[in-house]
């Protein structure tokens, strides 16, 4: 289980991976800037509801969010090209990531 520095931590390493600074977390996530900077600098466990809305604007779900380890899993590497479309998608507001989705769907189902 993480504790409330642990949430923090994981956070920001999500914000930051997709080199969003705390405003714009804020914007995506439709929360107010003074309430996600009080959860820092008075380093705070956001609510439940908090959190669902954070993770709803980075594009993840709560499972996601509490489902690291503190390790990277081992996977395939990445081209560099792959890990620079990876990196742009991440940065994405949540509505143009379902877009890309959608797009990416389509070339799928013209293979079948």
């Amino acid at each position: 289980m993480m504790k409330y520095n642990e949430v923090l931590q994981r956070l920001t390493a999500l914000r930051e991976n997709r080199g969003w600074k705390l405003f714009r977390l804020a914007k995506e996530c439709d929360i107010s800037y003074s309430t996600l900077k009080n959860l820092y600098d008075r380093n705070n466990m956001p609510t439940i509801p908090v959190l669902m809305r954070i993770c709803d604007g980075l594009g993840i779900s709560l499972v996601e969010f509490f489902d690291y380890c503190g390790e990277v899993p081992k996977q395939k590497t990445l081209t560099k090209t792959e890990s620079d479309l990876l990196r742009r998608f991440n940065a994405l507001r949540p509505s143009d990531k379902r877009t890309i989705e959608t797009i990416i769907s389509g070339f799928e189902n013209k293979e079948k």
